[in-house]
């Protein structure tokens, strides 16, 4: 879903889950190929989540399309309150598919629901 209300920068955010209670993975997937030159990608996260991390959480998994391997370089992550926070990786092999999935899980409980924004995701 296209958020606007308080993106990280720009007018539009990425909001995976809903600010109602939903049962189990929410999900926003996309491959891509990396150019020549290309070893990194970030982005930025922000998690609304009122539950714990055996509850309700958020995880962010590369997959190599070429090796089949994934990474999992958001681990299951439940916080709130904490603002917007970066992660980077420089593994990326260049010219290479690889499948990006950006999770978000809610166990259904109608007082916890969890909801992640994702903004200013970047390939370099």
């Amino acid at each position: 879903m296209v958020h606007t209300t308080a993106p990280r920068s720009g007018s539009y955010t990425a909001q995976v889950g809903e600010p109602r209670a939903t049962d189990g993975d929410s999900a926003i997937v996309q491959t891509f190929t990396t150019s020549p030159g290309s070893s990194t990608l970030s982005f930025w996260y922000q998690i609304i989540c009122t539950g714990t991390v055996e509850q309700d959480w958020a995880t962010v998994i590369l997959k190599d399309n070429v090796t089949g391997g994934t990474e999992t370089i958001l681990p299951k992550t439940c916080t709130k309150g904490e603002g917007w926070k970066q992660i980077s990786i420089t593994t990326l092999t260049p010219d290479r598919s690889y499948t990006l999935t950006l999770i978000c899980h809610d166990d259904n409980s109608p007082t916890r629901p969890t909801v992640v924004l994702y903004d200013d995701i970047v390939l370099g």
